[in-house]
C-alpha cells in the first residue's frame, strides 16, 4: 500500500491574508484528506464576522411579512421588517456591546442552536422562522441553520432569546 503525504509547498502572502498551495501525488485524494482549517492560512484582516442571521418570512391573512436580524461579532446589529403596510416597513442598525454579543452567543448555544435540526411541524398562515447560528465565527465559520413554523421546547427558548435581543437593542421593535 502506497502512503500519501500532503505537503504545504508554498504560502504566498497577499494584502488580505495568505494563500496556501498544497501538493500531493494525487490531488483529488489530497483535497479529501486535508482538513478545512489546516488548508486555510489567514491573517483575517476583516474584524466583522456574522454571529446570527434570523429571518421570519412568509404570508399571513394580513399579507406578506419579512423580518430579519443580523448580528456580528464586532457589535454591529441590523433589524428590518417589510409588510404590506408601508408605514410598518423599516430598517435599523445599531452597535451593541461585546458583552451583549457574548450573552447572545452563550444563550443561543445553551439552548441548542449549534445543533438543532429543522422543526418537523408545519403550519399555514404563519411565517417561517429561520436561524443561522455561527457557532465558530472566524476565520473558518461553522454554522447551523434550522427553521420552525411554531416554536416549542428549545425552539421557543431560542425565539425568546432573539426577541429579547431585538427588544433590548432596537427602537419600536
Amino acid at each position: 500500500m502506497r502512503k500519501h503525504t500532503i505537503v504545504t509547498a508554498v504560502a504566498i502572502a497577499v494584502v488580505s491574508g495568505a494563500i496556501a498551495f498544497t501538493a500531493s501525488p494525487e490531488p483529488a485524494q489530497a483535497q479529501a484528506s486535508i482538513s478545512a482549517d489546516a488548508a486555510f492560512i489567514s491573517a483575517n484582516p476583516w474584524v466583522r464576522e456574522p454571529v446570527l442571521i434570523y429571518d421570519v418570512s412568509g404570508s399571513t391573512f394580513a399579507g406578506p411579512f419579512h423580518k430579519r436580524v443580523s448580528v456580528y461579532n464586532d457589535g454591529l446589529a441590523t433589524f428590518s421588517t417589510v409588510t404590506l403596510f408601508p408605514a410598518e416597513n423599516r430598517a435599523e442598525f445599531t452597535s451593541v456591546s461585546e458583552q451583549a454579543v457574548k450573552a447572545l452567543i452563550d444563550g443561543l448555544a445553551s439552548a441548542g442552536a449549534s445543533s438543532l435540526p429543522d422543526h418537523p411541524g408545519f403550519a399555514t398562515d404563519s411565517p417561517l422562522s429561520t436561524v443561522t447560528f455561527f457557532r465558530k465565527p472566524a476565520p473558518r465559520s461553522i454554522a447551523n441553520t434550522f427553521s420552525w413554523w411554531f416554536p416549542d421546547g428549545n425552539y421557543s427558548t431560542i425565539a425568546q432569546i432573539i426577541n429579547d435581543f431585538i427588544d433590548d437593542n432596537f427602537n419600536n421593535s
